[in-house]
């Protein structure tokens, strides 16, 4: 199984299109749900290789405090209601297999960014949120043609109730933003360089660290003071950095 999210001692997991829930540290497993999915994909999921090579499986995962459970798949968030155990499409992805995660704010409001190839620049890339616990979705903002290849990834930073948004890929394309929850304001906190490019970023509470995702220079590890927004290399890693979280 694949470890998909863990609140204390709750954690939920994934083998292909089911998803298992554990209220004891992972000591003892249940059956949370099923993504309903056509049974070809149920097949392609349970091969590793093949998974991989296609996409398939879930990657992504949200509880929400009603209840209400959310998951990326490819191509597809599912949404299966409180005591449910039937994953139902809510949304499909009209480009890109999938985003790189579900961003909740204290208010339940979810946000994602859309990730995808745009190798010709030649699309706008856009913010998707829902306000109804997953129901439906709406475009909150949209970053012009041209501007940004792609989305990484949109955090929320519980210390100043801001999204972080992060971008990519080339130089002029590399930006980490903080925006309000209406994508009203938007400000550059860093921009244009492969310093900044970056996957994964955690908010705490004097400084935001994160892990560049280079993938042709040196990698580090980053802290990024929130007083003066200066920046402190922590220590060089050997290879990009594509996730990270805060334990403990």
């Amino acid at each position: 199984m694949k470890i998909l999210r863990a609140d204390g001692h709750i954690l939920f997991a994934a083998k292909g299109y089911k998803i298992f829930k554990s209220s004891d540290s992972g000591i003892s497993w249940h059956e949370d749900g099923t993504a309903k999915v056509r049974p070809w994909k149920v097949g392609l999921a349970r091969h590793n290789i093949l998974s991989g090579i296609f996409r398939e499986g879930i990657f992504s995962f949200l509880h929400l405090n009603d209840g209400v459970r959310l998951c990326i798949a490819s191509k597809t968030i599912f949404r299966a209601e409180a005591c449910s155990k039937i994953y139902l499409p809510a949304f499909t992805f009209p480009k890109g297999s999938r985003p790189l995660n579900f961003c909740r704010d204290k208010n339940n409001n979810i946000f994602w960014g859309e990730y995808f190839l745009n190798l010709k620049r030649s699309d706008p890339v856009r913010v998707f949120f829902s306000d109804d616990t997953g129901k439906t979705w709406k475009i909150i903002y949209e970053f012009a043609k041209g501007r940004i290849c792609h989305i990484h990834r949109i955090i929320y930073d519980p210390y100043e109730d801001k999204l972080i948004i992060l971008t990519g890929d080339r130089d002029n394309e590399v930006f980490i933003l903080k925006a309000d929850k209406k994508f009203k304001r938007i400000d550059i906190i860093l921009s244009k360089s492969q310093k900044y490019r970056t996957t994964s970023l955690i908010p705490l509470k004097n400084a935001l660290i994160y892990g560049t995702d280079n993938p042709k220079g040196q990698n580090c590890i980053m802290a990024i003071d929130r007083t003066n927004k200066k920046v402190h290399k922590i220590t060089e890693i050997p290879g990009p950095v594509l996730y990270g979280c805060k334990a403990g």
